[in-house]
């Protein structure tokens, strides 16, 4: 299947540049949709997949709307428990948050409802989204208590990208509440889980540089401050365009 998306989206005629990874992710998106052979978790599981692409590319939009048609499908389809219908409702929490949407809120509440306890990765990841909303709402409360328990369920998992994201949203809602010493500590830890998981040399590990880069600064450790901005921009030299 992949393979004929990826053949489907080269060109037939002559153009500018090669299709970028959303022309492709498009195309794919097209045909799962069409194939009425598709085994419908199988289809679900894809264009949960792929609309996530679509989210990491920034195309939240054409995200939104690939994932609530999975949704729904999916919904009628397997059931409203079922473990891909709650991912693909996972992926379109993510975007919701991610472009403020109204009903953000709502969504991961309703999905924080649903998902068991033993779907620990996906309970966490949904944790993660309800403390981004809460400190976007400055409901630090809230917020603490969701990042806090999204950490603990992470660090049962033998997952670097679960236990980064876990990381991420608990060093935001400290540093968003002026709890600087204890981002530090999450900061230090995550930029760790980050240079495992990406390697040394990647924006993502750039980001977390940066971040420590700004507590540091509000501590008063300009040197140390220093040291981090100057990762991250060295890492923005090496793998971003100018």
């Amino acid at each position: 299947f992949m393979m004929t998306a990826f053949t489907q989206a080269a060109p037939a005629s002559p153009r500018e540049a090669p299709p970028r990874i959303t022309d492709v992710v498009q195309e794919a998106i097209r045909h799962a949709r069409a194939d009425a052979r598709m085994e419908p978790g199988v289809r679900t599981e894809l264009l949960t997949r792929l609309g996530m692409v679509l989210r990491e590319q920034g195309a939240l939009k054409e995200a939104a709307d690939v994932l609530e048609w999975t949704f729904a499908q999916a919904r009628g389809q397997l059931g409203d428990d079922d473990a891909l219908t709650l991912a693909a409702e996972l992926q379109r929490v993510w975007v919701a948050v991610e472009a403020q949407e109204g009903g953000a809120r709502e969504r991961v509440d309703r999905l924080l409802a649903h998902v068991p306890d033993d779907l620990v990765a996906m309970r966490s990841s949904a944790l993660v989204q309800s403390s981004t909303i809460a400190t976007q709402e400055r409901d630090f409360a809230r917020a603490l208590h969701d990042a806090d328990h999204a950490l603990g369920l992470a660090r049962t998992q033998d997952d670097l990208h679960v236990l980064g994201e876990a990381l991420g949203s608990a060093f935001q809602v400290r540093y968003s509440s002026n709890d600087l010493h204890g981002a530090l500590a999450i900061g230090e830890e995550l930029l760790a889980v980050s240079r495992a998981e990406y390697g040394a040399q990647h924006w993502r590990v750039a980001v977390v540089h940066d971040s420590l880069s700004r507590v540091q600064r509000r501590l008063g450790d300009l040197d140390t401050a220093e040291f981090h901005a100057r990762a991250a921009l060295d890492i923005d030299d090496a793998v971003l365009k100018p």
